[in-house]
């Protein structure tokens, strides 16, 4: 796997938007980054969905994946070890997703 830096957006170009993001860290040490994106994408298409990324050393992102949920989350909680929760390899969501009203759904991602 290759290092390498993520750029998500540039001033003036395509790109989509980070919204929410949390840190997640798993018992051996790993960090993660869970975010919200949205916007266009190089080739001008909408994008709206949650992504994952592992975070390495030097600001770089060993992996960035999209989360397929069916609806994705704008707004949510996570479990984390700032909250008390012991690190995980499973990635717990509390949150309101798109297109689902007022509905608060959950998620739970096995990380790799």
């Amino acid at each position: 796997m290759t290092n390498r830096v993520v750029i998500l957006a540039e001033e003036g170009g395509a790109g989509v938007i980070p919204g929410r993001g949390r840190f997640h860290v798993t018992p051996d040490g790993r960090l993660f980054a869970f975010c919200f994106v949205h916007g266009k994408d190089a080739a001008g298409n909408a994008v709206s969905e949650n992504r994952l990324m592992e975070l390495g050393p030097e600001e770089t992102c060993r992996q960035e994946v999209p989360v397929p949920l069916k609806h994705p989350f704008p707004e949510y909680f996570t479990a984390t070890v700032r909250a008390g929760s012991p690190p995980s390899t499973i990635l717990d969501m509390l949150g309101m997703p798109t297109g689902a009203g007022s509905t608060v759904s959950y998620a739970r991602i096995r990380l790799w």
